[in-house]
């Protein structure tokens, strides 16, 4: 509602009106807003839900500190108001410390209603079918009546979209023509015949005969069809006997080529060369024969995953990349504070001691790395300077050993966060500065000194680092196992299958502690055990306490504790995909992928041309900042990722329109939510598998694929092309519910290690909707056509099946 349609109140009547019958309730959101600014306008206190107003320094004048007086009480009053005018059935957080936070708090929930409101009009919409017995045009309008409430939801769809889920919502009986489907109607009358006719007029190829089926009445013989590359089964078949099929066989003519991995370089933007460029002959010198030796060059690793390197805040943050950038920017004043700070803390962890390099050392080198910290609105709160050592040149064996150190899986949060929802657990939110400054070095590891805070008494020094830093390949290792031994001193115990994340029980008190390199989530049942674990954790390393969790790792969570929701949601982050990719202003998809389409390595390009042309395209990196996505809150997108990343090495143009078609269904659907909780029925986990016969066009795979869910969302899910070829759907299905098995197998020791689902206990469900993988799964006999399964655990679902006599 706008302030034109409602009838002017007064301050007055605006108070008496919240406070009684237009108390907030969350639909009643702009009403209930606008006679709560028309109150506070009349009491001269709208500024007070703006913009906090910070206490003034001792040495301020008596006019600051009136005016902050004033801004308290009025704080208190507001305060007051937004206590008293909800209703009982909506919460509102009042543990924050400003007005302006609650209010912002409020509308975040309506917003996260409005959301989940339009994701079940949206589910409804997709799964609606003409129902038997109902009349075409009471579905129709029911379809219509839908998209009128997500259109009152501020989701507009067109006629096109609205007309194309009509089409598909109907049986293919009643699609009489294929005539005007969805563009411009032929009106000629032959065409109109020929597509009525179309599935009536003989087909014919010229095949193979490969071998017989196992019905040869039923089903016929196996061909091979050399022009489409494809195995098809027909029965009825003329046999030609005499006459060759001529193709050309050129299976053994394919030159193999060696290929060396080697470290990518940085993608850069093709040159093009003008004027003519003489070519001398080479003149082929005759080699010597020479020992071999041992190289004495420093060996690294290949890069094979630089195309999935994923900035979660990226984006237009005119952010600088090195040191002369930084100081001589419009921003330098923010950068040198910020570098200023980060010495200051290298100081007082006293992380180097300056003195001479020995010999036959050599000292790795630093750099400045300068990052925008902002909030979920893409708002730049922090300017943060990182000084990282160039662990790239450590030597192994000599500066460095073991490097390993375990990150908390994405599925444990995921579980956590379900858990929380159902028992509505508190979840906190704490961050560790400089954590790998807190990790002891047990190597001898010097670094020149960094740039712009030379000693100038000793320029020629270098700093012998005492403690890790950011940067040396064993810094994440070390910090690790120091928070390991800490943590564990207050009574936590790790668990046996996530080295991630501690729990800590004393009687009803439950309390769990997810480490995610410096990212810290409490979660518990008693907050008083929450608040001596933060007193611990701040005693033993400078923490930065973020309150109720609300934002990590690119997920914002919304809550709804009154019904036990929790939503995730990565709507911003898929913004800056978009924009870093210039598809922000691109037309919304419907689908992730276009049903019919196939790709295969055929169209890969092939002329040095083309490749040159396909060098230009950022493909590794969609597909990288997409999966990320995929990984986190998005299973929707699992099998389209997992099919176009298959073209890494050398894409194609139809490849990189599959990639682009994710990325305009991701910017429709950017604001879906993964929910859980709504649910007041035992929560529990269950599992569906699924797999797609031979859908590999290079190598005839199948394609696997498995969900689990638990207090009604998604928690762990993959979609990958079976490693072994399938003879048959039913070994296809079972290879899928092999590995939804062994899944299943972790998520129930990780669960019941938590001791909080009691369902747990009990076998875990897995739907197949194959019962030939169904029954083979109940038998207890092997067969050779599942031999082709191999594992280090044992792939057959039925040894993971508990028996029910």
């Amino acid at each position: 509602m706008s302030y034109t349609t409602i009838p002017f109140y007064s301050p007055e009547e605006s108070l008496r009106l919240i406070m009684g019958k237009w108390k907030l309730t969350g639909q009643n959101y702009p009403v209930w807003k606008l006679h709560f600014d028309n109150v506070l306008r009349g009491q001269d206190k709208l500024y007070v839900i703006n913009k906090p107003l910070s206490r003034p320094k001792s040495n301020a004048p008596e006019e600051e500190f009136a005016e902050y007086f004033r801004f308290m009480a009025d704080e208190s009053d507001v305060m007051s108001i937004l206590s008293f005018s909800a209703s009982p059935e909506f919460t509102v957080d009042l543990r924050v410390k400003f007005c302006h936070e609650v209010v912002k708090g409020i509308e975040n929930q309506i917003g996260f209603y409005k959301n989940c409101g339009k994701y079940l009009i949206m589910k409804e919409i997709f799964s609606l079918k003409l129902k038997r017995g109902q009349s075409v045009k009471d579905h129709l309008l029911e379809i219509r009546r839908l998209f009128k409430c997500l259109s009152r939801l501020g989701y507009k769809m067109t006629q096109e979209e609205l007309v194309y889920l009509m089409w598909f919502s109907l049986p293919k009986e009643i699609r009489v023509t294929a005539s005007g489907y969805m563009g411009e109607p032929r009106m000629d009358v032959a065409k109109v015949h020929e597509d009525i006719l179309d599935s009536l007029e003989p087909k014919e190829a010229s095949a193979d005969l490969m071998d017989s089926t196992d019905w040869i009445d039923e089903l016929g013989y196996y061909f091979y069809n050399p022009s489409e590359n494809k195995v098809f089964v027909a029965r009825n078949g003329e046999f030609l006997e005499e006459k060759f099929l001529s193709q050309e066989n050129t299976r053994n003519d394919i030159d193999l080529q060696v290929v060396e991995e080697e470290t990518p370089e940085p993608i850069v933007e093709p040159v093009t060369q003008q004027g003519n460029v003489e070519t001398q002959p080479e003149t082929v010198e005759e080699v010597q024969t020479q020992d071999l030796r041992r190289s004495t060059r420093i060996r690294q690793e290949p890069d094979r995953y630089l195309g999935f390197l994923v900035s979660q805040d990226g984006g237009d943050l005119n952010e600088p990349t090195s040191y002369g950038e930084a100081v001589s920017g419009n921003e330098s004043e923010q950068w040198q504070e910020a570098m200023k700070a980060e010495m200051q803390s290298m100081y007082d962890n006293q992380v180097w001691e300056l003195t001479d390099l020995p010999q036959h050392c050599r000292a790795v080198g630093r750099k400045w790395v300068f990052k925008k910290k902002t909030d979920t609105d893409g708002n730049v709160h922090t300017f943060k300077a990182r000084l990282v050592a160039k662990g790239f040149t450590q030597t192994h064996g000599i500066d460095y050993d073991e490097t390993f150190s375990p990150v908390a899986m994405l599925k444990s949060i995921r579980i956590l966060i379900a858990i929380s929802a159902y028992f509505d657990y508190e979840i906190w939110q704490m961050d560790v500065k400089t954590a790998f400054l807190n990790g002891k070095l047990t190597e001898d590891v010097y670094m020149q000194q960094p740039e712009g805070f030379v000693d100038p008494k000793n320029p020629n020094k270098v700093c012998k680092l005492l403690k890790s830093i950011y940067g040396l390949k064993q810094a994440s290792r070390s910090w690790n196992l120091h928070f390991d031994e800490r943590i564990k001193e207050f009574g936590f115990a790790k668990s046996e299958f996530e080295p991630c994340v501690y729990t800590k029980f004393s009687g009803s008190i439950v309390t769990f502690l997810v480490l995610y390199v410096d990212d810290i989530l409490l979660i518990g049942n008693d907050i008083p055990t929450l608040q001596s674990v933060k007193a611990w954790l701040s005693k033993c390393f400078q923490m930065k306490d973020l309150g109720e969790a609300a934002y990590i790792l690119g997920i914002k969570i919304y809550r709804n504790r009154s019904r036990r929701l929790i939503g995730l949601s990565q709507g911003t982050y898929i913004d800056k995909v978009l924009k870093r990719f210039r598809m922000d202003e691109s037309k919304k998809g419907f689908i992730p992928m276009q049903h019919g389409i196939v790709l295969s390595k055929a169209q890969c390009p092939e002329s040095s041309q083309d490749k040159d042309k396909m060098k230009s395209i950022p493909y590794a990196s969609a597909i990288g900042s997409i999966m990320y996505a995929m990984l986190c809150t998005r299973p929707d997108v699992a099998y389209s990722v997992s099919v176009t990343s298959r073209y890494q090495q050398n894409p194609g143009e139809a490849h990189w329109v599959a990639v682009k078609n994710i990325l305009k269904y991701l910017r429709r659907t950017k604001e879906m939510f993964l929910v859980f909780g709504g649910s007041e029925d035992e929560i529990s986990v269950t599992g569906y598998s699924d797999a797609s016969f031979q859908t590999d066009r290079d190598d005839y795979r199948s394609q696997s694929g498995y969900v689990f869910t638990l207090n009604g969302g998604a928690i762990s899910w993959k979609s990958s092309k079976q490693d072994t070829i399938a003879d048959s759907t039913t070994e296809a299905e079972y290879i899928a519910a092999s590995d939804a098995a062994k899944e299943a197998v972790w998520l129930r020791n990780f669960i019941k290690d938590l001791r909080v689902v009691a369902s747990i206990s009990r076998p875990v469900d897995i739907y197949c909707d194959n019962s030939g993988a169904v029954a083979q799964a109940k038998e207890p006999r092997e067969h050779h056509k599942v031999e082709t399964c191999t594992s280090e655990v044992s792939p057959h679902p039925r040894d993971h099946r508990k028996r029910r006599r």
